[in-house]
């Protein structure tokens, strides 16, 4: 009989131990999820700031190919002008030489025209 009471003191004494361990693997446990969600919230902020970053490079790039889109059409409306000039110009001067061949070809219509003289 002493023997069992021996062995039930010793089942006694390690409860307190295993009661100790298991509170300090819970605190360990507490701490390290305390350091995983530290370490989570800061992944999320350093993503924000990435993704904010990005957002406003994109901004950026997309105003520096507005602009250079516009540089494009404002360049291309003053070709399209300076043809359109040209063009003119040159229609008015064929017409020129038209009215100018249509005047000599009324001198010459009247000259062979005319009487000849005797």
């Amino acid at each position: 009989m002493d023997l069992d009471f021996l062995q039930s003191l010793d089942a006694i004494s390690i409860v307190p131990l295993l009661l100790w361990m298991h509170i300090k693997g819970e605190r360990r446990h507490d701490k390290q999820e305390g350091k995983i969600e530290e370490q989570r919230k800061e992944a999320d902020q350093r993503f924000e700031q990435m993704a904010k970053s990005w957002e406003k490079q994109l901004a950026e790039l997309n105003e520096r190919s507005d602009e250079k889109e516009e540089r494009l059409r404002d360049r291309y409306d003053q070709t399209i002008a300076k043809i359109d000039l040209e063009k003119k110009a040159q229609a008015d001067k064929a017409l020129e030489e038209i009215r100018a061949l249509g005047v000599k070809v009324e001198d010459m219509t009247r000259f062979l025209s005319r009487p000849p003289v005797r």
